[in-house]
């Protein structure tokens, strides 16, 4: 599956203004931002902003694994660029766990120990113009962050970015999915047949005779059987 830009948030003009005023006139732009994963660890949030400058931050919102991210405002960087300047980031990766008690455990957890946001400053690489151009924050395998200014997407031959293209999925992360998909089914088949073999604690709210509840469990399993079967087949 080909992971697709979603369509851009709003651009606040005003605010727009506003940064480039605040931020010294002709000597720094308001550049809006991005993100794209290339991992199989989602992101809660994120923001962007220069060193010591946090009032004037871009923040974004969650971006799913192997996904990518709108458009959003901004964040000042100077028209020229210079050794050294960096920005620094803030991001929010998502909360771990199959179930609901798993995730809340690590929320509890990461909260407990300071971890629900990481901060990284990171460099940002030589640029030409960037009038035009999208600062764009890219999450890389092995729990790497770095951010490029580019007036292209991932999939065009001049990004500049480490990796180009689009995120893809990886057999691991396609597997992980599918094997928690036959989870849930393989659960609902034990429930069907614990029905089946004692029909009564399963006949509620008027389901009908047990000769009709029996006909539609039969139905259920024969149905959550074949899905699996293809669940199987769909494996990389």
């Amino acid at each position: 599956m080909t992971a697709r830009r979603s369509t851009p948030l709003i651009v606040w003009p005003l605010l727009m203004a506003a940064l480039l005023t605040a931020c010294g006139g002709g000597d720094t732009i308001g550049v809006s931002v991005s993100a794209v994963n290339y991992t199989e660890r989602g992101i809660r949030y994120f923001s962007v902003h220069r060193p010591g400058d946090a009032e004037y931050s871009a923040v974004g919102m969650s971006i799913l694994p192997y996904g990518a991210g709108g458009v959003t405002c901004c964040v000042p960087l100077p028209e020229q660029w210079h050794e050294g300047l960096e920005v620094v980031l803030t991001i929010s990766p998502a909360l771990e766990g199959d179930t609901t008690d798993e995730i809340r455990e690590d929320y509890i957890r990461r909260r407990d120990n300071g971890t629900l946001d990481l901060e990284r400053t990171v460099a940002v690489p030589r640029y030409g113009d960037p009038d035009r151009a999208t600062l764009w924050l890219q999450a890389l395998p092995g729990g790497r962050y770095a951010v490029v200014l580019s007036e292209v997407d991932p999939p065009h031959e001049d990004w500049p970015g480490e990796i180009r293209g689009w995120p893809q999925p990886s057999e691991a992360y396609r597997t992980k999915l599918i094997n928690r998909r036959m989870k849930l089914v393989e659960d609902r088949i034990k429930h069907t047949k614990s029905c089946m073999a004692d029909p009564k604690p399963c006949l509620i709210n008027n389901e009908g005779t047990v000769t009709e509840a029996m006909e539609r469990w039969e139905r259920r399993l024969a149905k959550d059987q074949a899905y699996i079967r293809r669940l199987e087949a769909s494996k990389p």
